[in-house]
């Protein structure tokens, strides 16, 4: 039989819609960031223990109102379009650490709402809708550098 339990809101964060999240399997945890109305707050849900701990974002890391994230076995990826282009950012729970995936001369043409998948050290993006709010039938591939 399916049950479905709340999850506690004490010590949860913000209020959002189109965060970014992904199951961390080495902490037995949610990992829920950025979204429309938590652009800079995030936060790993332990369910086991029905418990939020909040995690920092640096300044220099602007994490949108939507995003895209995919899980690589020891990091988040998430990607979204900024200024015509995709950027995004690296999140390292081990560490707490943060890195920008800049704009770079061939960063693909922004896109919204874009599939993400990981594979060994690329992540791959595809489809989407354009700027012009378009269906794309496109994808890029974007090799992490450790």
């Amino acid at each position: 039989l399916d049950l479905w339990s709340p999850i506690s809101t004490e010590g949860a964060p913000a209020p959002r819609a189109l965060a970014c999240s992904a199951w961390i399997a080495d902490l037995d945890a949610m990992l829920v960031v950025g979204g429309r109305g938590g652009e800079h707050t995030g936060a790993f849900y332990f369910p086991a223990s029905n418990h939020w701990n909040a995690i920092s974002i640096p300044d220099d890391i602007l994490l949108p109102a939507w995003c895209t994230s995919t899980w690589t076995g020891n990091e988040l990826v998430i990607l979204w379009a900024e200024g015509g282009v995709m950027v995004g950012a690296r999140y390292l729970p081990e560490t707490d650490l943060w890195l920008p995936i800049p704009r770079m001369p061939d960063s693909p043409a922004a896109r919204e709402h874009f599939t993400l998948a990981w594979t060994n050290e690329t992540a791959m993006i595809w489809g989407g809708l354009g700027e012009d709010i378009r269906p794309l039938g496109t994808g890029y591939l974007l090799r992490i550098v450790h």
